[in-house]
């Protein structure tokens, strides 16, 4: 099976959904994954929510790649909502620091 096999992102008209194991090999490779989410950011007129609850597991590069996603949200004052599960130890401790980046994002527990 191939490393981008190994996730799913799935686009939703409010947001997206990532599910599996994320651990792509270089920035440039989160940047051409995500880029719909980029997309969406970009065009949105309401609030989006990300759900990462699905999300076992990402890497630090992966880590980077969503402190981009939230700070896109900030520059464009877009409401976002970041679904986790809090069963999930990289989830608990790490995804906190992205609220800390943008105030409209909300943290919500699954």
């Amino acid at each position: 099976m191939s490393v981008e096999a190994e996730y799913k992102l799935e686009m939703r008209a409010d947001g997206a959904t990532l599910s599996g194991v994320m651990r792509l090999v270089s920035p440039a490779a989160y940047r051409s994954a995500l880029a719909a989410v980029h997309d969406q950011i970009d065009a949105a007129t309401g609030p989006l929510e990300l759900d990462l609850a699905g999300l076992q597991f990402l890497n630090s590069s992966g880590i980077t790649a969503l402190s981009r996603l939230v700070m896109q949200a900030r520059e464009r004052s877009v409401t976002m909502t970041v679904i986790i599960d809090e069963q999930v130890s990289w989830q608990k401790k790490t995804l906190p620091s992205l609220a800390r980046l943008y105030p409209k994002l909300t943290l919500k527990g699954r």
